[in-house]
């Protein structure tokens, strides 16, 4: 956890186990253009502040996306705030566990209908100096858009990131 690149949650779709220092804060942006079927779509800013508190832990929000389709309304996504724990950090693993709270609200296509939770445990395995493994086991109940309904869903979301860095400064996924 001592690099930038193991710290922060982009490209992937799983999180980093990687807390923020106490009293320090990490802001990530992203903008995503997807060439879909039928047209493009582009998503952003993807702003998620992270606050580091005390005993390793972590306070983050990730402000509303806003989607932007080629052939479709655009819209904004919602508000998700959480907080992380680092349970281990040695030489070879990093586990933390998270707990993210899924705002009501965005706009009827995009948004939540009502109130979510997430629970994700993660984790980092350092295989060398260059390779590691990473992976992220989440279980969620959210609600569609009010466009598709409002109904609620659960999920069970694994996912699992090789990591290769041939330099400090550079990582592939």
């Amino acid at each position: 956890c001592d690099s930038l690149l193991n710290l922060i949650n982009s490209p992937t779709n799983s999180d980093s186990p990687c807390t923020v220092n106490a009293k320090e804060m990490v802001l990530e942006l992203n903008y995503e253009y997807q060439q879909l079927f039928n047209g493009h779509q582009q998503y952003f800013p993807a702003a998620e502040m992270r606050f580091g508190l005390l005993n390793d832990n972590e306070w983050f929000i990730t402000l509303p996306n806003y989607i932007h389709p080629s052939n479709m309304s655009s819209g904004f996504q919602t508000t998700i705030t959480g907080l992380k724990h680092q349970l281990i950090n040695n030489n070879q693993w990093v586990i933390a566990v998270e707990t993210l709270l899924v705002l009501p609200g965005g706009s009827a296509i995009y948004g939540d209908k009502n109130i979510g939770v997430i629970f994700n445990g993660i984790m980092i395995y350092t295989l060398n100096s260059q390779w590691s493994l990473s992976g992220m086991m989440g279980g969620s109940t959210e609600t569609d858009p009010r466009a598709a309904g409002g109904q609620r869903f659960n999920s069970l979301n694994p996912d699992w990131v090789l990591s290769y860095s041939p330099t400090e400064k550079i990582m592939a996924y």
